[in-house]
């Protein structure tokens, strides 16, 4: 195709939006093109709204376009982009996330609205046929098709040729048989017919594969290509369907169907129709209209036409039309033009060119030509004959028969035109009909805007009396404090007073005067508080006046709300009117309603057959499976053998280039070994596939044992073997670790006698090691690991195991009895005076200190399953689990905080309110009955994924909801589980679990369930249910598990089950199990077990697909009781615990015991009763619960209180062997490394640094280790979720010989001598800015940072000594220092002045000494600024731009001079606006002023730029002195031309003005456009700094040298990478590289998020990969760490 004839087409008429031209930013999603003309719009605004907008282009409007609807929609931060399409003339569809409505544009209302599951990406509208919507979904191949009106969820069509996480982006409909053309993620334009099979491949256009928007019509397809979106090609779409990739139209450049081509102005959209072709851009809003002469004439058709016809065919058609120029055409445009300038065409008419075309045998020009002639709706076969003389005469009879027939027309006439006059009779009415309509819309419109008018009146007086009331209160308060500053001045001095008088017996007579005085000063105070509370009863009148105004708003909202009621009867009388008239319309409605069941009834034959496709797809699939299995083992060998050939080659040609000079005979030899080691190498990839063929999940589990694998690699062998064999898996870790090589195998032959496959080692082992030569052998022999097993021995082993399997059948160990999981998770802690806190599942028990007397055992318990009756009268408000917190009854001296995880969605907790209930046991025999109070006077706060209680006394807490919204969202993940079996005939059970949507509730789950394997990923699930006790629609849950029609399973139980939903929302988890029984006479070893879970209730529901190998299920019972041992090691001692406990007590002692549990008389005789008693009450309290593997402290306490010590040592003993590491035999122990304990503790999240830190402290005890590193980590979350702190340092003080705590870079030293601290602890030291200055305390100057020293409210044996660093100059000796001790109470600071005595703050040059009695958070301020300098900085920084002409925007701040405050207020401008630096900090020196003065920022510019606002900003100093940090900020219009500007601080005085600081800035605009990957002015906000990406190009540089495939390989499976990604890892170079450059692409990992590859290091073993990641994030801040839970990717 000639690029050179593709002509640009002018806009007929252009228009822009208005809300496009007041500077806001907005951006354009989608458009569609009415029938009426009209053109909607629709789009975005940031992450807040999106908006739709129905205009006409009209060149005399404002803009040029006339705005008939407008509506904005709010937009949540994670919901897609909104879409828009016609429906009739008034009404349109819009689809915004997982909503779709329906709107009457003409009279502004949504008539339907409707939800769905997933969210939209793209939407079209059918016009021809059955009118219905299609709705493309984000990141799915599916797209949804809903009728219309009526909004009904049809049908799903899947799309076929879609890549993993592909979309479709843009979607077109065309013809009345529905089919699809759609835009994909790739930018690929592809056609699919209504059953989601593709009939083309990707469209292209010059060599231009890329699309950036698509526009349909009846029969073509416009495409706006990249990357300049100005070149549109029209595509005829019959002439694809029906040639296929072999048409006849097939462009000779790359372009397929090609019938016209032409360039616009740039655009990001295109819509047609009736031949409308109209444009928009999706920054500026501007929208072009492009005529039909335009479109569809000449110049158009030209590059077209220019690729079917070369030169000689010109020839030939210049020939035919007998033109005789000069010299020969060999140009298709020189030959159109002398043809249209004859008149054989006309741009209107080419009829003439397509008979030439035919008749010369040029198909594919015809073709085309025809195309454009019936777009200009002309008869393509009148004329088709060259010759008009001979068509006269054979048209000479036929204009005969033709006057014949207009005679008869004639007479037809008549009768037609009675009917014309029926018609206009018929027409008048419905016109007068129309009127009334109007007349009454009119009166609508009217009453709509009084009560609008009437509304806004309302919201002005509740905003004029809500300010009056802020007055009132802020007046209050002032009072208030002063009142209670006078108090604690009286209650000193009479303190002072009290002392003097004690003292002064002797000299009273000096004393008399100094008493008046004091008495007169008194007095006078005491005036003030009478004169401070008379102005306090004033402000109370005041009030109560304004009180009586708010209850005559009342009475008038009252009076407007009777006139609203009156004016919505009228409202109602004129839609019965308008309801009459639409009846005429539901007949219609009626006729199409059964056109839809015909078509419902064809459509559910097409279903079935579709039915009987996918039963063969799938067994064809199985069969493909077998065959890559069997490709993949025949690769291995061939690559193996590669390998080694390749290695022997290299070292031949080494040895060919080192000694030429040697002789041949020695030449010989060397090829002679080169061969034999390639034959070997040949042999040993045989015997490896052999092998891996052999060995079985059982079997390799068997071997790994024998070798003393780690778990790690145990855990990694079952769970590959779901996806492919674990044999391979296996031999590749045995080469890993040099246990085999290609000349010594003889390890793997130990271990496989050792598991008794013998065949596999004489027939293939035995072999291969023999036909290695023995210098070879010796040269490369493998250290010897295992020894040769005895016959006899092994002989023995057999005879016992078969006796084993015949008397056990199913063991203890296999069936589950030490397998005893418990349901409800609970933990006991001791509990001293000083406090502490207890977490387990989710719920966190904060007790203080001070609140116990003496030290406790605190129990905290979550009750998911409560046997017991809980309060409240409706079950739908109980949103927790039952929560005991015990000892019961317990009381305290400072409150406790409860804070309890909730599985309710709230979105606005202003709307929501919780009703609070604590429960006692009964002091009687029955102490399953609970007693409930509802706890009125206990304070709460709801947050939206948490509650906290406060409580003064233990007991049961029961939580209610109590919401003013109708309807309760509660969000779940959907996760199974398969358990391994012994034997192919073992029934297999599915676990299929609900858990909260939360990090920490997935882990648990996860950690209950570890036995088990899990099946894929979670999915996730919402839970909507009314509020309404009334509404008992969808009560239930139901959990449905399907197999496949072949399966070689079946359900033995029931294959649904169902869960009430309200104990589903208060448990937070539930669990349902699947029993599979296998089908006679089917062979198990290479059944694929295919199942679709289910989880719904009502309309709503999820499906997950599970699928696994069933002979990677099995394992031996030998295997099956390591892995017990390995996974929860706790339990056999446990039950060993409880037997040893059993055997010593007697009948006297169980009866103690009995008392102490306090258990009902009935239960107590049963067990004294028994024969073994000792048993029998081990066994009721673990049924009870009252022991577990984890709680004996209760039992422990029991036994010490009926004076059986002896017997309770066993437990200490018992808990001491549970705290330590698992060691094995001496002969076979792996020796335990500081670098394994490392390991063991980096594998749970904690970091390198911090671990070493804690093994030091704990003497290289591990639980001690963790214990350290759990109590900092919460201390650390805790701190970081409260305060912004841009410090943290923290040390192990031991308490007798004490130590300091400093901080070179902040200048901050915390001293504490000897004795200071009451035990050995760890102290940690942080400093605080950028605090919100509502939290700040007090009016003062503020001369230095915020520290806080923790633990919080330690109390000290000896004072300690901290120095915080000032900016300040002072001149005095002594200024009035106030210090404030701050405490954290939720998200607020409770700030309290603290009394020091003098001595104990001390003022220094260039510092502050404090000596404090208890750690805390304290503030320093000074109250009088006399004699006080304060040093401050002013630093400008300067917004990032996308534009050379975007405007600027300059910030200057002004900050205490302090190095902590410079580098936190840079980190927070760049991370959080995008901004950088303009210029240097310049520093200025504060001072105070005697007389009032004000501080002035100006601006000057030259004539580049242009300020926008005021050119000086008037600040008060006050703000300098009061506040750490200030800001003003100048906005600059940009002529987009480099400039200076300069900045004047300055203050201004009565008498003379002083310039603190001038700054000369030139700025340079290219520095100052910001890289945006996809042009959105969104990339703004969040803007990388420049040194980051670096660093993280470096830190990505560094993990690809060192990982070679296998470990890319691994890191791809734990991360979620598709299997065909990882086997192109496996064939690259340069695994590495390729892998990181997916993570970043797939958006995983980014420069200020590495959090999963750091996870996904540390769960592989890489300790040297994820210390690089951790040492990135130790040099980059803002970048996110790893957090409990992160493992799982989301959506990005």
């Amino acid at each position: 195709m000639d690029s050179a004839m593709i002509t640009k087409l002018t806009p007929v008429q252009c228009a822009r939006t208005p809300r496009f031209t007041t500077g806001s930013v907005w951006g354009v999603d989608d458009m569609a093109l009415g029938a009426d003309g009209s053109v909607a719009l629709s789009g975005y605004s940031g992450t807040q709204r999106t908006f739709i907008d129905i205009l006409f282009i009209d060149p005399d409007c404002t803009n040029k376009c006339k705005i008939i609807f407008t509506k904005e929609f709010e937009k949540s931060p994670n919901s897609s982009s909104r879409y828009v399409s016609y429906i009739s003339s008034g009404q349109i569809v819009t689809c915004c996330d997982d909503t779709i409505e329906l709107i009457n544009y003409n009279q502004q209302s949504t008539i339907l609205s409707q939800t769905f599951s997933g969210r939209a990406a793209s939407m079209a509208v059918s016009e021809e046929g059955d009118q219905q919507i299609f709705v493309g979904l984000y990141q799915s191949n599916k797209v949804i098709v809903f009728s219309s009106p009526g909004l009904t969820e049809l049908k799903t069509i899947t799309l076929t040729g879609f890549q993993d996480g592909g979309y479709v982006y843009e979607l077109g409909v065309m013809g009345a048989a529905h089919t699809l053309c759609v835009r994909t993620t790739g930018y690929k334009v592809l056609v699919y017919n209504i059953n989601g099979d593709v009939q083309t491949e990707p469209l292209t256009a010059m060599n231009k594969t890329r699309a950036a928007s698509i526009a349909v019509s009846s029969e073509l397809m416009m495409v706006l290509w990249l990357p300049d979106c100005t070149l549109i090609t029209a595509h005829h779409i019959p002439s694809i369907i029906e040639g296929g990739r072999h048409s006849s139209l097939a462009d000779r450049d790359g372009g397929r169907h090609i019938v016209a081509c032409f360039e616009i102005d740039d655009s990001s959209r295109i819509r047609i129709k009736d031949n409308r072709l109209i444009a928009v851009h999706y920054i500026t809003g501007e929208v072009k209209e492009y005529g039909e002469e335009d479109i569809f004439s000449l110049p158009t058709l030209l590059p077209a036409l220019s690729s079917t016809i070369d030169e000689t065919e010109v020839t030939k058609l210049a020939n035919y039309f007998d033109i005789t120029p000069d010299q020969s055409i060999t140009e298709i445009r020189t030959l159109v033009q002398r043809l249209t300038d004859a008149g054989s065409i006309t741009p209107q008419n080419i009829v003439q060119m397509i008979r030439a075309c035919k008749d010369l045998n040029l198909q594919d020009a015809a073709q085309i030509l025809s195309i454009y002639q019936s777009e200009h709706k002309h008869d393509v076969q009148d004329g088709l004959s060259y010759s008009e003389k001979e068509l006269r005469k054979k048209l000479l009879p036929l204009e005969e028969e033709n006057q014949r027939n207009v005679d008869t027309i004639t007479s037809l006439e008549g009768k037609r035109a009675s009917l014309e006059k029926e018609l206009e009779t018929t027409n008048q009415a419905l016109q007068e009909s129309e009127k009334i309509q109007t007349s009454l819309r009119e009166k609508l419109t009217t009453t709509k805007q009084s009560l609008v008018e009437s509304e806004e009146t309302q919201a002005n007086l509740r905003e004029e009396l809500h300010a009056q009331n802020r007055r009132l209160t802020q007046e209050m308060d002032q009072t208030r404090e002063e009142l209670d500053q006078t108090r604690e001045t009286l209650e000193k001095t009479t303190n002072n007073l009290h002392q003097a008088e004690l003292k002064s017996a002797q000299e009273s007579k000096a004393l008399e005067e100094v008493l008046q005085r004091t008495k007169q000063a008194l007095e006078e105070k005491k005036k003030t508080i009478t004169s401070l509370e008379m102005r306090e009863k004033s402000l109370e009148g005041s009030r109560s006046s304004l009180e009586k105004e708010l209850e005559n708003t009342n009475q008038s909202l009252q009076e407007s709300k009777k006139t609203q009621t009156s004016l919505r009867e009228k409202l109602k009388t004129t839609e019965q009117s308008l309801t009459e008239s639409e009846e005429t319309q539901a007949n219609l409605r009626e006729d199409l309603h059964a056109q839809n069941r015909r078509l419902t009834q064809e459509l559910d034959q097409n279903r079935d057959e579709l039915d009987q496709t996918r039963e063969t797809l799938e067994k064809t699939t199985n069969n493909l499976h077998q065959a890559e299995l069997k490709s993949a083992q025949e690769s291995m060998a061939l690559s193996e053998v590669l390998r080694q050939t390749k290695q022997s080659l290299e070292e031949k040609e080494k040895a060919i280039t080192e000694s030429e000079v040697v002789q041949d005979s020695k030449n010989e030899n060397k090829d002679h070994t080169a061969i034999q080691e390639s034959t070997l190498a040949a042999g040993f990839g045989r015997l490896l596939v052999t092998v891996d063929e052999d060995l079985t999940l059982d079997s390799s589990l068997k071997v790994a044992m024998l070798f003393q694998l780690p778990p790690s690699n145990l855990d990694l062998l079952r769970r590959i073997s779901l996806v492919e064999t674990p044999g391979g898996k296996l031999l590749d870790i045995l080469k890993e670790r040099d246990i085999i090589n290609m000349y010594d195998v003889t390890n793997l032959q130990k271990a496989l006698m050792g598991i008794r496959l013998k065949k596999t080692n004489e027939t293939v082992l035995v072999p291969y090691q023999e036909s290695v030569s023995k210098h070879l052998f010796e040269e490369h022999r493998t250290p010897e690991l295992l020894s040769w097993p005895d016959e006899e021995e092994e002989q023995k082993i057999d005879k016992e195991e078969q006796e084993d399997s015949h008397t056990e059948g199913g063991s203890s160990v296999v069936s589950g009895e030490t397998v005893k999981r418990y349901h409800n998770p609970s933990l006991e802690q001791m509990i001293g005076t000083e406090g502490g806190t207890i977490s387990v599942a989710g719920v966190n028990l904060s007790v203080p200190g001070g609140a116990l007397t003496e030290n406790h055992v605190i129990a905290v318990e979550v009750v998911r399953d409560a046997d017991i009756d809980l309060p409240g009268e409706d079950n739908r408000s109980r949103i927790t689990p039952l929560i005991k917190l015990g000892p019961l009854k317990l009381k305290l001296k400072k409150p406790v905080t409860v804070t309890i995880p909730h599985s309710a969605v709230i979105p606005d907790v202003d709307r929501h309110s919780v009703i609070v209930y604590s429960g006692q046991q009964s002091e009687e025999e029955n102490k399953e009955l609970v007693t409930w109070t509802e706890e009125r006077s206990a304070s709460w706060r709801l947050a939206e994924d948490t509650v906290d209680i406060s409580l003064t006394c233990l007991s049961f807490l029961s939580i209610n909801l109590v919401s003013e919204e109708t309807v309760q969202r509660h969000i779940f993940r959907v996760v199974s589980f398969v358990d391994s079996i012994t034997n192919p005939e073992e029934d297999i059970i599915i676990t299929c679990c609900l858990c909260k949507d939360n990090d920490e509730e997935f882990k648990s789950l996860i950690e209950d369930h570890k036995s088990k394997l899990r099946l894929g990923d979670y999915a996730t699930y919402q839970i909507v249910r009314s509020s309404k006790r009334s509404d008992l629609s969808a009560a239930q849950l139901v959990m449905s598990l399907e197999l496949t029609k072949d399966s070689a399973y079946s359900i033995s139980n029931e294959s649904s089950k169902q869960s009430d939903i309200d104990h589903v929302c208060e448990a937070s988890r539930v669990s349902q199990q699947f029993r599979l029984r296998r089908k006679k006479d089917v062979r198990v070893d290479t059944t694929i077990l295919d199942a679709k879970l289910t989880v719904g209730h009502g309309d709503n529901s999820t499906e997950s697909v599970l699928q696994t190998k069933v002979r990677s299920l099995f394992i031996s019972a030998e295997s099956k009781r390591y892995l017990l041992q390995m996974l929860k090691p706790d339990v056999k001692l446990y039950e060993d615990l409880k037997l040893n406990i059993a055997s010593q007590l007697n009948k006297h002692h169980c009866e103690k015991l009995c008392m102490y549990f306090g258990l009902a008389p009935g239960l107590r005789e049963s067990i004294l009763e028994a024969e073994d008693v000792g048993m029998e009450l081990m066994t009721v309290l673990d049924e009870r619960e009252v022991i577990m593997p984890q709680k004996m402290i209760a039992l422990y306490e029991g036994l010490t209180g009926c004076g059986l010590n002896k017997i309770a040592r066993k437990i200490t003993e018992y808990t001491a062997a549970l705290n330590k590491t698992e060691e094995q035999p001496k002969e076979q122990r792996i020796t335990t490394t500081k670098k394994s304990k490392v390991k063991i503790l980096m594998e749970e999240g904690f970091t390198k640094t911090d671990i070493i830190q804690a093994l030091g402290l704990s003497q290289g005890r591990v639980d001690l280790g963790r214990k350290l590193l759990q109590v900092v980590g919460k201390h650390k979350e805790r701190l970081q979720a409260a305060e912004p702190v841009v410090f943290y340092k923290e040390q192990f003080i031991s308490a007798a010989s004490g130590g300091d705590l400093s901080s070179p870079e902040a200048g901050i030293l915390l001293l504490m001598p000897p004795g200071c601290l009451p035990k050995d602890r760890i102290v940690n030291l942080s400093v605080i800015t950028g605090l919100d200055p509502a939290k700040l305390p007090g009016s003062g100057s503020r001369l230095c940072q915020i520290v806080k020293c923790g633990p919080e409210e330690l109390p000290l044996k000896e004072p300690a000594l901290l120095r915080i660093p000032h900016c300040g100059y002072l001149d005095t000796d002594t200024p009035i220092l106030t210090i404030y001790n701050g405490q954290l109470q939720g998200s607020t600071i409770d700030w309290r002045v603290m009394a020091l005595t003098k001595g104990e703050c001390r003022v220094e040059d260039r510092y502050f000494e404090l000596e404090m009695k208890k750690f805390g958070m304290f503030c320093i301020t000074i109250k009088d600024k006399t004699g006080i300098k304060k040093q401050m900085r002013a630093l400008p920084l300067i917004n990032r731009i996308t534009s050379p002409t975007d405007d600027l925007i300059i910030t200057l701040w002004m900050y205490n001079s302090d190095s902590v405050e410079h580098q936190c207020l840079l980190q927070e401008e760049a991370i959080q606006h995008g901004k950088m630096k303009l210029h240097q900090h310049s520093s200025f020196t504060l001072k105070p002023a005697k007389s009032p003065m004000s501080a002035q920022i100006s601006i000057t510019t030259k004539d580049t730029f242009a300020v926008v606002d005021a050119e000086t900003q008037d600040i008060d100093p006050e703000h300098l002195w009061t506040k750490t940090r200030h800001k003003v900020d100048f906005r600059l219009k940009n002529g987009g031309r480099d400039g200076s500007i300069v900045l004047n601080l300055l203050t201004k005085g009565l008498l003379r003005n002083t310039l603190f600081c001038t700054l000369k800035i030139n700025i340079e605009i290219e520095k100052l456009l910001s890289p945006s990957s996809d042009g959105s002015h969104l990339s703004l906000r969040r803007q990388t700094p420049i040194a980051m990406v670096h660093s993280f190009d470096d830190m990505k540089r560094q993990l690809a040298s060192r990982m070679d495939n296998e470990t890319a390989v691994q890191i791809a499976t734990i991360l979620g990478l598709p299997a065909d990604f990882k086997s192109i890892i496996r064939r690259s170079r340069t695994p590495g590289v390729l892998l990181l450059d997916k993570l970043v692409e797939k958006m995983i990992i980014s420069a200020v998020r590495v959090s999963l590859l750091e996870g996904a290091f540390i769960n592989n073993g890489n300790a040297e990969e994820a210390e690089l990641v951790q040492e990135y994030r130790r040099r980059n801040v803002v970048v996110s760490g790893l957090s409990p839970g992160d493992h799982q990717s989301k959506q990005c």
